[in-house]
């Protein structure tokens, strides 16, 4: 199979976790998220949350990308599985290959 045909089978990163509720940080609070850090919200309390924000440090852009998956309570987003910068930016490359 080769490279145009293999990436034309690849499905987009949210249909990875389709009962998730997206939730989208700013560059601030993705990078706290990425830190482990608890995010305070008025987000109702959800056991599955995708949550998206842009790179942090990368050059501001209006594109967001999965950060990791997270649940709330009491107004908190607290982080369970938090992806790596390596895992973040592969995800960014293949959504460019995928962008005609």
């Amino acid at each position: 199979m080769g490279e145009a045909e293999r990436l034309s089978h690849v499905l987009p990163v949210p249909s990875l976790l389709p009962d998730h509720t997206p939730v989208t940080l700013d560059e601030d609070n993705a990078a706290r998220f990425l830190s482990g850090v608890r995010r305070r919200g008025a987000w109702p309390n959800q056991a599955q949350v995708a949550v998206f924000g842009p790179m942090p440090g990368a050059v501001p852009t209006t594109t967001t990308t999965l950060l990791g998956s997270a649940h709330t309570a009491g107004g908190e987003l607290i982080p369970g599985r938090l992806l790596s910068p390596i895992e973040i930016q592969q995800i960014l490359e293949t959504e460019s290959e995928l962008t005609p």
